[in-house]
This record gives C-alpha cells, structure tokens and sequence, in this order.
C-alpha cells in the first residue's frame, strides 16, 4: 500500500514537472560557466587539472607611481597564455582606464619614469640608479637629467642634507658630486692589503756608515735631497685627498652610508667564510646529455662568514670599527668581578683563620 501511494506521489511531481512554464524549467537547469571555462577547454587531465596562472592569470605586483602622479605601472599576467609565460609590463592612467601593455622598446625608454630612488629633501627631485648611471629626476614636470655616462657603475645614490649635492658609490668607494657644476670628491678611499710600512732605520755600525757615506759624498746628499723635494710634492699633490682605508684581503666592501652631511661614513664589510665545502646536486635535465653538478649551499653549521662596521671619520681618515657583540665584553667582565670577589674572599678568609 505504501509502495503505491509513492509511486503515484512520483508521478504527480514528474507530471507537474512537464506541465510547468519553459522559463520555470530553465530556471531549475541553469548552469552559470565563467567566461574562462567557455573560451578554453579544460581535459581532465594532470596537466590541465595542475594549471592554475595560465587560467586565471597573476595578480599585478610592483606597483608603482609616476612622480607627476599621472600614470601607475605595474607587472602583470592577465592569464589566458602560456604555463611558462611571465608578468609583462602595463600601466594604466590615474583617472582609470583599460589596462595598457607595453613593448620591450617601449618598457626600456620608460624605466627612468617609473624607477625608485631618493627624494630631495625639498621633495621636488628624484635620484636614481638605472643601469650604472645615475640619473636626476625633476618630479613636477619629469624632466630627466642624466649625470653620469662611465664604465663604471654608480649606485646607492642619496641627497645631501642640504640637497644642493649628492652622494654615490663607485668602485667600493664614496664620492660627492655638486649639483650646481657637477664638480665629484672622493670621500673613501678603501684599499685592499696591508698598508705600506716604511723601511727600518739603520741602527748600529750601519746608521754609523751611512753618516759617514753621506758626509763625504755630496752625490748621496743631493740624491736625498731630491728625495725630499719629491715627496713633499707629492704631499702637497695629495691635500685634500682621504686617506687610504685598508682592510684585508678577501673581505668586501657591502655598504657605504654617508650622514646627510658627508663628514662621517658607515662602512659595512663582509668576508666569506673561509674552509667551506658547498653540497653537489646532480643536474640530470642538461643540454650536453650528461650528468652536471650543481653546486648549492653549504652544510648547516657549517663555519659562517663574519661581517662589521665602522664609523669612517672623512676628514682625518680614521675608523672606529663598532663592537657587535657587547654582551660577550658584560660576560668577560663579570666574570673579572667574579674573580676579584673570591680573591678577596679568600684574603679576608685567610685573615681571620691564621
């Protein structure tokens, strides 16, 4: 009895079903498919299952602003490529817009536009560092100056204080350079190896023999007295110059950072460690067909590099290298402490047990 009366109910529902309206019907069966899943087709399989960037595309990054505020520029995969396929540069008005994709030609004239770098302390200038050279933006109507065309490379470009000059790097050394002229100072002079030592005084019989020598020979004299008159040249060549830094081989200059006004200067250096062995991985997807090794990183715990700062004093040349590790100096002196107390604990112990 209870069979029947659902069989019925079903045929009821069913027949109602295909008396309903087309609309209703439609309503019941309507399938929404993103745009995405209609222009491309989708096999179910690994490689299609696994793709996601190729479907749905990046999100923009490095996003960036135009100093007259005009433009925005950023690096995106809209999606719909490739799997390999990468970001490509765009930019889009400030006021809104289509999003515009630019050429490599046209990426590469831009760069300067967009390009981070320092602002003057008036705000109205942008320095920058783009392919070795630097480069001074004026923001307002980005008019774009190019300061330096050399083989070498400058970088790390920062103002003045007082934004009438600029300071930069070049061959692991600090320089000034004058807006106003564009006259350049060298600030450091960073040496690598051990400072020139000047050769030992005679002593002895020796210092006895050369007296002499130079006493009855006015050749020698007037050779040391041409000797004389050269190197007091080249001291006066050298004023105004800085005096050499020497630190030691195998260790790195890793940063210059001058006070807003050039008289004192971080240096930052840094020496690989020495003795390591660095892990091999074999590499076996090679052109050549045989099997490469990669060389990765080291051992953990293996020894590490050190690194340290000093204070650069520009006028007279001398460097206080800073303390990194002040708690060690607290240890070593509580322990001196700790030390001084038995000592003295044992005197007065002695005192009173004769």
């Amino acid at each position: 009895m209870i069979r029947t009366r659902l069989s019925l109910f079903f045929l009821l529902v069913s027949g109602l079903l295909l008396l309903a309206p087309d609309s209703l019907r439609a309503q019941s069966t309507a399938v929404l498919e993103p745009e995405t899943a209609t222009r491309f087709e989708f096999p179910l399989t690994i490689q299609s299952i696994m793709r996601g960037p190729e479907l749905v595309g990046v999100s923009p990054s490095r996003i960036r602003w135009t100093d007259d505020s005009k433009w925005v520029y950023f690096r995106w995969s809209p999606g719909g490529g490739a799997w390999n396929d990468g970001t490509e540069l765009y930019r889009v008005p400030a006021r809104g817009g289509e999003p515009e994709k630019l050429s490599d030609e046209a990426a590469d004239s831009l760069a300067i536009t967009y390009a981070g770098g320092a602002i003057s302390p008036d705000g109205k200038y942008r320095l920058s560092a783009m392919d070795g050279d630097l480069y001074l933006v004026e923001r307002g109507r980005m008019r774009i100056t190019r300061l330096t065309e050399t083989r070498d490379g400058e970088g790390a470009p920062s103002f003045r204080g007082d934004g009438d000059a600029i300071f930069f790097t070049r061959s692991n050394n600090l320089f000034e350079m004058v807006l106003e002229g564009g006259a350049v100072r060298q600030l450091t002079d960073i040496r690598e190896g051990s400072p020139p030592r000047d050769p030992p005084e005679a002593a002895g019989h020796k210092a006895f023999l050369e007296k002499q020598q130079e006493e009855l020979f006015s050749q020698i004299r007037r050779r040391k007295a041409e000797e004389e008159e050269r190197e007091a040249a080249r001291e006066r060549a050298q004023e105004g110059q800085p005096e050499p830094l020497f630190i030691p081989r195998g260790e790195r200059v890793r940063s210059l950072s001058p006070n807003p006004t050039g008289e004192y200067v971080l240096v930052s250096t840094y020496k690989p460690a020495e003795g390591t062995q660095r892990t091999i991985v074999p590499d076996w997807v090679t052109e050549s067909g045989y099997t490469e090794d990669i060389n990765t990183r080291t051992k953990v715990g293996d020894t590490q590099g050190s690194s340290r700062i000093g204070l650069l004093d520009v006028a007279t040349g001398e460097v206080s290298w800073l303390e990194l590790n002040p708690a060690d100096d607290g240890e070593e002196e509580e322990e001196e402490e700790e030390e001084e107390e038995g000592e003295e604990g044992g005197r007065s112990g002695g005192q009173e047990n004769p």
